[in-house]
């Protein structure tokens, strides 16, 4: 897999979609507490965080946090209609999980996600990596997403990402 997604240019524009009522004071505090932005070089592992010099991202942070958001997606689509079914029902959840005779695949299709997003994680660079062929490659444009399912998931994830930048750069602010 080639890397897709400018990790200097992916931070800001995810700040700023996030709260974009709020682009000028999010751009202060970046241009305040962010000097700049270091691209880590790729290895085992991700990495978020701000030191004295700038804010450090590695190159498969933001794929991770894609893979990771569609994992979740995943995980509500297996487990929430059997819930569903058991609350509408009275039912125990337990009756309602033994007498869904699809859990099973789809069980093992989320979990399979998850162990891509572990291999990922784990793979000390992009390039060796094997992109899942049923999860969009990652974008920062919406409108290439081919449903409105995978636009939601979407939205999710640029807000995770957003929030966990924001939360490095409230922190450096100590700092600055």
């Amino acid at each position: 897999m080639s890397h897709k997604l400018d990790p200097s240019e992916t931070c800001r524009l995810l700040l700023f979609e996030a709260a974009p009522e709020r682009r000028l004071e999010i751009e202060e505090l970046w241009q305040r507490c962010v000097p700049s932005l270091k691209v880590e070089r790729e290895s085992s592992g991700v990495r978020l965080f701000v030191k004295g010099d700038g804010l450090h991202v590695d190159p498969k942070t933001f794929e991770a946090f894609w893979l990771i958001g569609f994992a979740a997606w995943r995980s509500i689509e297996t487990y929430a209609p059997t819930i569903v079914l058991a609350l509408i029902s009275g039912s125990q959840l337990s009756e309602s999980w033994h007498s869904d005779d699809q859990i099973a695949q789809v069980e093992m299709d989320y979990k399979a996600l998850i162990g891509h997003s572990r291999s990922l994680i784990q793979e000390p660079n992009l390039a060796g990596f094997d992109w899942p062929s049923d999860i969009p490659q990652p974008t920062l444009d919406r409108s290439k997403l081919p449903n409105e399912q995978d636009r939601a998931v979407f939205d999710l994830i640029h807000l995770a990402i957003a929030f966990a930048i924001s939360t490095r750069v409230k922190t450096s602010q100590v700092y600055c």
